[in-house]
């Protein structure tokens, strides 16, 4: 069995392939804890700069190689502390194999009397122990330039960058053991003004030294050109995800900054509509956009597929934020100038890394903010505080359940009442999706982000219109809202779907309301504005939902045929505050009157808050205090007025769900 290596500092991302290469290689690796021989360590391997632990958690005494970034240079207490115990000191490499290729050739080398030689032909000399070359072979000068007389007495030491002359020379004051010492990665002027890269290792003799040098300036060039390629994405140009959580754990040792996670709203229904590749010549687009953007000392990658993300040194929160603001605007700008849903918007997720903060925690946290922004209504930023989110493993739970649940149908449509106030009627009624899930019953909050990461977004709705749709046809009394707007504006088969399905089933369709969200529903509209006015012309009206929670200004509500307005009760509860709040909401709730639009509270949770949007003049409104959502008969018979077209997506309840079901309505 080969030396006994500890392997320190290396990321999670590298272990277990450098493990297996290592092996095959001769040597016994293992990581921090108890060693597989149960018996010290022939060497410790340590790399700097990755931030999985402090640079220096070595034990004295044992021969140390060290990995660091390419052209990093060690401090002199640096230098000083490792120095008796540094046998190698090399570059990171991206290329696993090479990397541990290299640290098996110098370990070998290491516990050899006689190293062998270095590559091919290196070139042997000998110098004293301050560098000055006492003999050299004549094929060995040919390959420096030169002949024989032309080296010697010249110091050869002198000829290297100072990084890597200062460990040398460090090295050459102390009484060297019989085991040598390497570094690689050595940039070197030779006397001819030839630039080029040398692999060095010192082997002390009785009365010298004797000095191998390996050029290594093709394997350099080869090396520099497969590490850009393991490193960065080859459509975009940009880092790729596992570089960037590198420089994230290595910024995160030594300061803070801000990580902003960026994803292309719908770029599914844009690849499918326009083809992969004007899709690729779109991801090119934004890519350039992110670099004009953020410039050149941010650090920019895509993480895969649509996702991009931008990391900002310094943690200036402030900064990142109003930057994020800017560039999430300039395509919304873009996506109304031109009218079309086929221009794209972004979501971002934003967070702030503190100094310890391990990249893993950073990341997922910025991905629960993602999601949060595509929840809400996309076309917007999400600021998370709380580090706190579920892990991978959750989640992938969690996922699997929502899909396997979603496709075999397990879910239902509650309905909550929507009140007149002065009479107490109830003029329609909001559809809630609600999915049966392993846990249990759950509500649209929980489900949506894991159908938007799903991709089923246009199925969820699909689902639910049909769903409302059945409703109608079995109570010719009933009037509905459903928030399935965004995906009719920006798929012409669902909105046919709908048009052609209520025909069929003479449904009127004034009966169903098309809730938009307020946060990201008008730039739908805009965006979508050929599909709306062919669904208002068919008879559907649209109404604006969560209106105050969004960003959108009054006068483009004017733009669109708007039947209802449902006010986010952050707006109408800032009637409170002061007098001022309270004039300014009560004006825009009788502009909307003056329009005939209807305007509804949402959230009415108790008397005093009812007593409060009466006073404001709002005569229709939603609430636990007015009504709570109630699950509705989910079951159809094969007589229904509507068929086969709508019995394709109805529920399918086995009797476990069943039993679940009704046990959490008769609790509730």
């Amino acid at each position: 069995m080969g030396p006994v290596a500890e392997l320190l500092g290396f990321p999670e991302e590298e272990q277990g392939t450098l493990s297996s290469h290592l092996e095959k290689l001769g040597l016994t690796p293992y990581w921090p804890g108890r060693n597989p021989l149960g018996k010290k360590s022939d060497l410790f391997v340590l790399r700097l700069g990755t931030g999985s632990l402090p640079d220096r958690q070595v034990k004295q005494g044992i021969p140390l190689i060290l990995i660091s970034e390419p052209h990093s240079s060690l401090s002199r207490s640096q230098l000083e502390s490792m120095g008796k115990d540094l046998v190698w000191y090399g570059s990171w490499t991206a290329d696993t194999f090479t990397l541990a290729r290299r640290i098996a050739s110098f370990t070998h080398r290491l516990f050899e009397k006689d190293p062998p030689p270095m590559g091919t032909k290196p070139i042997v000399l000998e110098s004293s122990r301050n560098g000055k070359v006492l003999r050299l072979t004549r094929s060995s000068a040919a390959r420096l330039g030169g002949v024989p007389s032309d080296f010697i007495g010249r110091n050869w030491l002198s000829w290297i960058e100072k990084g890597r002359q200062q460990l040398i020379r460090l090295w050459l004051r102390e009484v060297m053991s019989y085991k040598g010492r390497g570094i690689s990665d050595c940039l070197v002027r030779l006397p001819d003004c030839r630039w080029t890269f040398w692999d060095i290792w010192i082997h002390p003799q009785p009365r010298a030294l004797r000095v191998y040098l390996a050029d290594e300036s093709e394997r350099k060039d080869l090396g520099g050109q497969l590490e850009y390629a393991l490193t960065h994405d080859a459509l975009t140009g940009l880092l790729n995800r596992w570089e960037l959580r590198r420089q994230v754990e290595k910024q995160s040792k030594t300061g803070d900054g801000v990580l902003l996670m960026i994803d292309l709203d719908d770029f599914k229904i844009f690849n499918d509509t326009r083809g992969h590749d004007e899709g690729d010549a779109m991801l090119c687009q934004i890519a350039r956009h992110l670099r004009e953007h953020f410039g050149s000392q941010a650090l920019m990658a895509r993480l895969g597929g649509d996702e991009f993300a931008v990391f900002l040194k310094g943690g200036q929160m402030k900064r990142a934020y109003q930057s994020a603001r800017k560039l999430v605007a300039s395509l919304a700008r873009r996506r109304r100038r031109n009218g079309s849903a086929l221009e794209l918007s972004l979501s971002v997720g934003l967070v702030k890394s503190c100094q310890g903060d391990s990249a893993t925690q950073v990341f997922r946290t910025v991905e629960a903010g993602l999601r949060r922004a595509k929840l809400l209504g996309k076309s917007r930023i999400e600021v998370v505080k709380d580090k706190r989110v579920d892990s991978p493993s959750v989640r992938a739970w969690w996922t699997r359940g929502v899909s396997q649940a979603l496709q075999a149908g397990k879910f239902e449509l509650w309905i909550q009442p929507v009140r007149e106030l002065k009479a107490g009627k109830v003029v329609l009624h909001e559809a809630l999706f609600r999915l049966w899930t392993p846990g249990g019953l759950v509500m649209a909050d929980s489900v949506v982000p894991t159908v938007e990461r799903l991709g089923m977004r246009i199925q969820l709705s699909s689902m639910v219109m049909h769903r409302c749709l059945e409703l109608l046809a079995r109570d010719p009394k009933l009037r509905l809202s459903a928030n399935i707007g965004r995906e009719l504006l920006a798929d012409t088969n669902l909105a046919r779907d709908l048009i052609s399905t209520a025909r069929r089933a003479n449904i009127d369709p004034r009966r169903l309301i098309l809730e938009v969200s307020e946060e990201a529903g008008l730039s739908e509209l805009r965006a979508g504005r050929l599909l709306a006015e062919k669904l208002n012309r068919s008879g559907f009206s649209f109404a604006l939902d969560n209106y105050g929670r969004g960003t959108e200004s009054l006068r483009e509500v004017l733009e669109f045929s708007v039947s209802m307005i449902k006010l986010d009760p952050s707006l109408w509860r800032s009637a409170k505050k002061n007098a001022l709040g309270e004039s300014f909401v009560k004006g825009m709730i009788q502009l909307f009157y003056d329009m005939k639009i209807r305007v509804v509270a949402k959230g009415v949770a108790n008397r005093s808050d009812l007593t409060l949007i009466r006073s404001l003049g709002i005569s229709y409104a939603q609430g636990y205090e007015l009504g709570k959502p109630r699950p509705t008969q989910n079951v159809l018979s094969l007589k229904s007025p509507v068929g086969p077209i709508l019995l394709n997506h109805r529920a399918k309840f086995d009797a476990t769900i069943s039993g679940q079901r009704n046990s959490f309505v008769e609790r509730n």
